[in-house]
């Protein structure tokens, strides 16, 4: 599978959105795509023109939002969507998940985090039978929670740990955890950031198997089993190793390799890891052209989030620009 360049937008911090795209933020089910204003604490649905909001959420609207939905979000960092007509909501700094109606305009915390020890809460990911994983990035924890916000299990006892091939869930241990994604055929798949790699949990085996990674950093492998090669680290980042994590409809999943600043893609068919995207050698505040058409090219030097939606792939940068890639 190749990647090309479909856009490069520039963002800035006063206003993370433009021409039907965002910075920071996700899709729907259905298509729609949200900005998450996590620095001033608001998210909001695009509108079709691109530039105002069908609604906005949190301590105060969005410029030109139609309609608003108080909620006391505190960095909202994911959302995701269940499927009902509703979004989940993490809201990152209160470690609180919101379930937001935007039908009836109201929003209401359906798991609060603080009641569990759940630190540094990051993502709320439906699965494919409804319920909910969250993960805590210090607490190197999984939690599965029924729609109705019911805990139903735990990953992790909270202590560091790497296991580099598949061991059953009570045992599993991680070291930072920071994202999570389900994957067509129902695992779940978890970034093992301060383990640098990706584990895949499986819901009928109930074991979680490395897929990604060999538990040290580095940048080697492309071309080779993804279970051999290495992702990037920095021991002097405040959060090392890869940020994000995204999977397609075939299974293939891929990684913001935020410490290598490239992005790479592992094909479900084969275990193989390549380079999709992005230079080893990025350099910090340089913006993009928005004419460059080698995604080999671009400069990633803080890979925030991806967000993969029907043969797309939406990169952001920390400093404000977004690059979406386009499967040939």
């Amino acid at each position: 599978m190749n990647w090309e360049i479909e856009k490069i937008l520039n963002f800035q911090p006063s206003k993370l959105w433009g021409e039907g795209y965002f910075q920071f933020g996700f899709h729907d089910l259905q298509g729609n795509r949200y900005v998450l204003d996590a620095s001033n604490d608001r998210l909001g649905r695009l509108a079709e023109d691109g530039e105002s909001f069908a609604w906005s959420a949190g301590k105060g609207p969005l410029p030109r939002s139609k309609a608003f939905i108080p909620t006391d979000l505190d960095c909202p960092v994911y959302l995701g969507d269940p499927g009902d007509g509703t979004l989940l909501v993490s809201s990152y700094d209160n470690n609180l998940i919101f379930k937001i109606a935007p039908d009836s305009l109201t929003a209401t915390v359906l798991i609060n985090g603080n009641d569990m020890g759940l630190t540094d809460l990051h993502n709320c990911v439906p699965d494919a039978v409804g319920n909910i994983w969250v993960n805590g990035v210090t607490a190197n924890k999984a939690w599965c929670f029924s729609a109705d916000g019911e805990l139903l299990l735990t990953l992790g006892d909270g202590q560091p740990g790497f296991q580099a091939g598949t061991v059953c869930w009570q045992d599993v241990r991680f070291r930072n955890i920071f994202d999570l994604r389900s994957g067509p055929d129902g695992s779940v798949y978890i970034l093992d950031s301060g383990n640098f790699s990706v584990r895949k949990a499986g819901i009928t085996s109930k074991t979680v198997t490395t897929v990604a990674g060999t538990g040290i950093p580095g940048y080697t492998g492309d071309g080779g089993p993804a279970v051999q090669a290495t992702l990037g680290g920095n021991p002097a980042a405040k959060f090392n190793g890869p940020w994000s994590l995204s999977v397609d409809e075939q299974g293939n999943f891929f990684i913001g390799d935020t410490q290598n600043g490239v992005v790479r893609m592992v094909d479900s068919a084969t275990g193989l890891i390549t380079t999709i995207a992005g230079r080893p050698d990025p350099t910090p505040g340089l913006r993009n052209q928005r004419d460059e058409t080698d995604p080999m090219k671009v400069n990633l030097p803080v890979i925030c989030s991806l967000d993969y939606h029907k043969g797309r792939l939406f990169v952001p940068e920390w400093d404000g620009d977004a690059v979406v890639l386009i499967a040939e």
